[in-house]
């Protein structure tokens, strides 16, 4: 890892962006030592708040890290955790990183989900839907929450395996069950992204919610919180775009 840092130090420029977004950066980078590239996700906290935070391994860094290391342990799908480290000194204004395996070119869940129901490939849609309530599963099984959870955060590889991708929000509760708001937050978010794929077809929306339901029985105040959840994020659509999604909820 330190001879990566150096490299990278060194030649930064070169690196191929994949996401940047304020404060943090998603690179490909592969070294001079080695054939194979790793991805690189780097946030810049140069603050006193972003040190402190840091020293108590309670940065976003030192969050995705164990989240990772957890759900790899599950034999859930996600990249490969390699290792993490503070950057001193930083490189290009970033402080933290976190290394992780590439996965190689992949497509969105969301664009792939479309692709699957414009083919009409029903079987393939129901089985891709299933994994994505195994993962919710998974997450939960391991006592954690992740109010992220969802399509966007989802990616499949040329092969049709899909992985899911950062964990920033993810946090380990123990028992999940007590953390009502979140659990309804982190249902109401995979609820809503998925309606958002579908419409206006949003009666599949239904059928995978009340599917999600009847395997994860989540409380009926988690539940209550993620209509409130949807909603919100219903009318946000409609203010920004004009497109008035209505979706039916199976426990209502």
């Amino acid at each position: 890892m330190r001879s990566c840092l150096d490299e990278l130090r060194a030649g930064f420029d070169n690196a191929e962006v994949i996401y940047r977004r304020k404060n943090r950066i998603v690179i490909r980078w592969r070294g001079k030592a080695s054939d194979e590239s790793l991805i690189i996700k780097l946030w810049s906290r140069p603050d006193l708040k972003g040190r402190l935070r840091g020293l108590l391994h309670i940065s976003s860094c030192h969050h995705e890290w164990r989240t990772l290391v957890r759900l790899s342990a599950v034999n859930m799908a996600v990249p490969h955790p390699l290792g993490y480290c503070r950057l001193t000194p930083s490189i290009a204004g970033y402080t933290e990183a976190l290394f992780i395996e590439d996965l190689g070119e992949c497509a969105s869940a969301t664009d792939y989900l479309k692709q699957l129901i414009h083919a009409g490939q029903e079987q393939q849609v129901l089985r891709f839907e299933n994994v994505m309530i195994e993962m919710t599963e998974q997450i939960l099984a391991a006592g954690m929450v992740d109010v992220d959870h969802g399509l966007v955060n989802i990616v499949v590889q040329t092969s049709g395996r899909p992985v899911r991708l950062d964990f920033e929000l993810a946090r380990l509760v123990i028992w999940p069950l007590l953390f009502t708001t979140m659990y309804g937050d982190m249902l109401g978010r995979l609820i809503v992204l998925h309606a958002f794929a579908v419409q206006p077809d949003t009666d599949r929306t239904t059928r995978f919610a009340e599917r999600l339901c009847e395997h994860l029985r989540p409380p009926r105040r988690s539940l209550a919180r993620a209509g409130i959840h949807i909603q919100k994020h219903l009318k946000e659509q409609l203010e920004n775009t004009g497109l008035d999604t209505r979706v039916t909820l199976p426990w209502d």
